[in-house]
């Protein structure tokens, strides 16, 4: 819009060769601009060229009718081409604006409305580009992430009892180094014989990778196990993967028992016992049998000619000055997994009135087998 009241402007300035056109210029102008003024003033030619350039103006800033700039830019260049002298004739510069500016009139009156649309379409439409700010990532001190799981993958099978080692395979994706004393440690879950904690054992810089080793035994009976891991480092700060650097590695095994061949039962130890009952058989004048029933868990067989039943600790007024036994013999030869019954007897003259506690064994010299605890 402004190019265009500025070739206006200069149109008026080439028109306005002397002092009576400018005058007249002026007068139209006043006489425009003051409403309440009504009367009919009869204008000279320059009045008539003054009028003429006064309508163009008013035809370009109305707000009805809409333009598009190419359109604009067509009457302007009409104009000067109207201005141009020809071979034959030399107009004057009143005859070249008259026809110029009647010219451009009449076309912006058959073209569509003007908006300030059209004119925004003249001006720059891209605007300028903000500058774009990288955004830098300070990574943790401590974090790592899961490269691959080099031995025993998710939802391994393994058999019942058996040994196995799981590697992964881990990126250090922190800042800091992680030294020998930084530990993998077991968190959660099913551990399956497996340490709480390994060192490491070695340097690993940022963006190095290590594999890491821990010897399992799979659980007996049948189902899905999983034990999860993260590493620590050597201030005891636990640290993981993702995104918050919190999560673990796991292990995840199946076992499965197969029916025709069934694993064998885990070993037993050298010596053990359990108690399947016991009671006190009390007599009238305050002596009492103490009754257990009891049985070898143990694989080592009890031989009665080298084992004894023996008084080890505890209250021992149990025993008068006719019957006060500290050590008896076995009744029998007791093999692993069978059971014997075995009587102890005592005294108490209060007949159980109190309290009393009193510890005795299976014994083997001086080796104690099964303890065997009499309490009432």
């Amino acid at each position: 819009m402004k190019k265009v009241f500025l070739i206006l402007v200069m149109l008026l300035c080439i028109t306005a060769c002397d002092e009576s056109s400018i005058s007249a210029i002026a007068k139209i102008i006043l006489l425009s601009g003051d409403k309440r003024i009504t009367q009919t003033v009869t204008l000279n030619p320059a009045e008539q060229l003054a009028t003429s350039i006064q309508k163009t103006i008013d035809a370009l800033i109305t707000k009805s009718p809409t333009i598009e700039h190419k359109q604009i830019e067509t009457f302007v260049y009409q104009t000067l081409e109207a201005m141009k002298p020809t071979a034959t004739q030399t107009p004057d510069a009143k005859t070249i604006m008259e026809t110029s500016v009647a010219g451009t009139i009449a076309a912006m009156a058959n073209s569509s409305a003007l908006t300030a649309t059209a004119f925004a379409k003249m001006l720059p439409s891209t605007p300028t580009p903000m500058p774009i700010i990288p955004t830098v990532m300070i990574a943790p001190c401590d974090k790592f992430s899961f490269v691959s799981d080099i031995t025993i993958p998710d939802g391994s099978v393994i058999s019942p009892g058996k040994n196995f080692q799981k590697v992964w395979r881990l990126k250090n994706v922190g800042s800091c180094v992680w030294t020998p004393s930084y530990q993998f440690v077991f968190i959660t879950g099913d551990q399956m014989g497996a340490p709480a904690a390994i060192p490491i054992g070695k340097y690993v810089y940022p963006g190095e990778t290590i594999d890491l080793a821990i010897n399992m035994l799979a659980p007996t009976s049948g189902g899905k196990y999983r034990g999860y891991w993260r590493m620590r480092n050597g201030a005891g700060i636990l640290f993981g993967m993702g995104k918050t650097g919190h999560d673990a590695v796991w292990v995840d095994i199946k076992v499965e028992i197969d029916i025709s061949n069934p694993p064998p039962p885990p070993p037993l130890p050298r010596k053990g016992c359990e108690e399947l009952n016991f009671y006190i058989d009390w007599w009238v004048d305050g002596r009492f049998t103490a009754v257990f029933d009891v049985k070898n868990t143990g694989y080592e067989t009890w031989d009665k000619d080298s084992f004894d039943i023996a008084y080890i600790s505890g209250d021992d007024f149990l025993f008068d000055d006719y019957y006060h036994p500290t050590r008896l013999d076995l009744p029998k030869t007791v093999p692993s997994g069978s059971t014997v019954l075995i009587e102890i007897g005592g005294f108490d003259e209060d007949k159980g009135k109190y309290q009393f506690q009193s510890q005795w064994g299976i014994v083997k010299g001086s080796e104690v087998y099964c303890e065997l605890w009499i309490n009432y």
